[in-house]
């Protein structure tokens, strides 16, 4: 007979079966450090993390729930991080130029700590550009701030901010994508809206290749049949329409519009369809430097295509043994191996992917700059197929340049 006070075996058991059903959510970051990007209070690559290291405290309230894969609650910018938490303040830390990580009239200066973004409570989804972040409240409408080169913050002037602005006074905005030089943003009435650097390879969408179309307000592209499925990468833009089908527009080096023309031969100026598929399911997040792009289908298929020097399309071989001409990347969607998660995006940094499969184990594939890949290998280790991540049941991430930010618990569910 057990003494009282004494746990058997089977006690001890269900005990920690317990903990590990009610472990709270926590942050953890790996890779570079330059900027204080991983959020450890600690600046300089001295501080760089090869294995996913915890960020803030256990109780630090990280958004999961109530979440679908067409509105954020992490996104990265190249060398900083950023999150929505349940109470509805924004957070962020990391290269704080042009005011884009803190967004409280500070204009530089690095921040390796996570440090609250205003005093506001009702933020709903954002994302982050290059050097830059746009932004919706729960009440529809848009905000931006940071490097504003170009008008990418559709602010009808290209002067900076420090803190965020309204963009316009219309209630009605649903969601914004940031790109390296240009922004995409959608309307609750199906309604696409471009504003930025239209660069000469169109990448606004409004039929010109002239950098004098730039916008730095923002202008409709046709139709009312966008979804919240779109991404803006480096000089490009993909987007699903309501009917299922995938448009792609803007640079296409090296192949990452998908229209099976090689290299910077297929820029395109306006919206081009991919394929002619209509299950297409979500575009995943496409990095600020990212010349690579993966979507989902409706049967659960992952696909990916653009830049592969280091396997970063996650297709089991890299630009060295890529079929014909290896510099021009992959220039039409190919399939990934896997069972993936079809409400989590697959995210897409420069030079690695980073995706979230059913059983909510999390998987990298590209280079581990800095230990990017979170594996506990160096800037040399790559993978052109996906490779598990040790432990956690995960729930989100969002790779930014050389680092990564990620969401779960550290035992299963």
């Amino acid at each position: 007979m057990a003494r009282s006070g004494v746990w058997d075996l089977q006690q001890v058991r269900d005990k920690y079966l317990k903990g590990a059903w009610n472990n709270p959510i926590r942050g953890f970051t790996w890779g570079s450090n330059t900027y204080g990007q991983l959020g450890q209070n600690v600046g300089g690559n001295p501080g760089a993390r090869s294995s996913p290291t915890q960020v803030g405290a256990d109780d630090a309230g990280w958004k999961t729930s109530g979440i679908d894969q067409s509105t954020t609650y992490l996104t990265s910018a190249d060398a900083a991080h950023f999150a929505i938490k349940t109470d509805g303040t924004l957070w962020g830390w990391g290269n704080n130029q042009y005011g884009s990580v803190l967004g409280i009239n500070i204009s530089n200066g690095n921040f390796s700590s996570p440090c609250q973004i205003g005093t506001d409570t009702n933020w709903k989804t954002f994302d982050a550009g290059d050097r830059f972040m746009l932004a919706v409240k729960t009440d529809g409408t848009a905000w931006g701030w940071g490097n504003n080169a170009e008008g990418r913050l559709g602010l009808n002037d290209k002067n900076s901010r420090s803190s965020p602005t309204q963009i316009g006074t219309n209630t009605n905005w649903s969601s914004f994508s940031g790109g390296s030089q240009h922004s995409v943003g959608r309307k609750t009435d199906g309604t696409l809206w471009v504003f930025g650097n239209n660069q000469s390879v169109g990448s606004l969408g409004l039929n010109s290749n002239q950098t004098s179309a730039s916008r730095s307000s923002p202008t409709q592209l046709p139709g009312t049949n966008w979804t919240d499925k779109y991404t803006a990468g480096y000089g490009f833009t993909a987007a699903i329409k309501t009917d299922g089908t995938l448009w792609t527009w803007g640079s296409n080096s090296p192949g990452v519009l998908g229209n099976n023309v090689p290299h910077s031969d297929g820029n395109r100026s306006s919206p081009i369809q991919v394929g002619t598929d209509t299950n297409w399911l979500w575009i995943g997040y496409a990095g600020k430097t990212a010349q690579t792009v993966s979507a989902m289908k409706t049967d659960g298929t992952l696909w990916s295509w653009g830049r592969n020097a280091n396997g970063q399309c996650g297709l089991n071989f890299s630009n060295s043994t890529n079929p014909g001409n290896p510099a021009l990347g992959v220039s039409s969607p190919k399939q990934v191996a896997g069972t993936w998660d079809t409400t989590k995006r697959v995210c897409n940094s420069d030079e690695l992917g980073i995706g979230l499969k059913s059983d909510k184990t999390l998987w990298v594939w590209g280079r581990g700059f800095e230990g990017a890949l979170g594996l506990n290998q160096g800037s040399t280790t790559s993978f052109s197929s996906p490779v598990q991540l040790p432990g956690g049941s995960w729930m989100g991430m969002s790779p930014g340049g050389k680092s990564v930010l990620a969401i779960g618990k550290p035992l299963a569910e």
